[in-house]
Parts: C-alpha cells; structure tokens; sequence
C-alpha cells in the first residue's frame, strides 16, 4: 500500500513539473509566397512570419505550385524531373518537392518569435513563369 501510494505522489508530481500549458484554437494562417522568373533559374522568396508572445504556430503543410506568366491562373503541380521547390523556415528544409524529402515533411511547431520562410525553387522552363507556396498553419494561445 505504501509502495502504490508512493508512487502514485511521483507520477502526480512528476506530471506537475512537466506541464506545459494547454493550447486553445486561436486562428487558421495562410502563408503565401511567390515569385516570377524567365527560363531556367533559381528562384528564392522571403517572407518574415511573426508568432506573437503567448501562442504558437503549428505548420501543417506547403502546397506549391507553377504557372506560365502568360497564363497566370493555370497552375500546374511539379513534376519531377529537375524541377523542385523546398520551404524553409529559419535554415531547416520543412518541406520539398526533391527527391530527398516528402511533399509534406511533417508537423512543424513554432514558438513565439520572428521567422524567416523562405521558398527557394528550379522550375527548367525556357519562358516566364510564376513559382507559388502556400503554407497552411494553424494558431494556438498558450493557456497557462
């Protein structure tokens, strides 16, 4: 009996000291990124993505897509080959078209703080095109 009630305390206390706070559905963020090239490039795209003190961003996922200038609401997906596009947030690669990583490479949680995303992207085109991201997140308080 003493043993089980003993260990019970440190479970609860153990529970205690690691609690984080709880998260409250705060809002849906859209992120979108683009930019125009001509021919065979590289392109790169930055935006600055600010969480406010007392929430935090989950990245659900990147979407990206191409369109001939002359064309602009026909998108096309990439298709391989030696196109791709990669998000980046703060210098870590959280999402490609490569070959080394999936399209979506996983939840990506932000804290409060200023963070650079930026699209870098190839698209072997020989005319003008527009190369777009969208970055689905979603906002949460920090409840304490």
């Amino acid at each position: 009996m003493r043993k089980t009630s003993f260990l019970l305390l440190l479970m609860v206390f153990g529970l205690a000291v690691f609690a984080q706070g709880e998260l409250q559905f705060n809002q849906v963020r859209n992120i979108a990124l683009s930019v125009s090239g001509n021919g065979a490039t590289t392109l790169t795209q930055t935006q600055s993505v600010t969480v406010p003190s007392g929430k935090v961003l989950k990245v659900e996922t990147a979407y990206f897509s191409y369109s001939a200038a002359s064309t602009p609401t026909a998108y096309y997906a990439l298709a391989g080959g030696s196109n791709y596009v990669n998000l980046i947030i703060n210098d870590v690669i959280v999402s490609s078209t490569g070959s080394t990583l999936p399209s979506n490479g996983g939840v990506y949680w932000l804290p409060a703080g200023t963070y650079s995303f930026v699209m870098q992207g190839y698209i072997n085109s020989s005319g003008s095109f527009i190369l777009r991201s969208n970055v689905s997140c979603l906002e949460f308080n920090v409840i304490q």
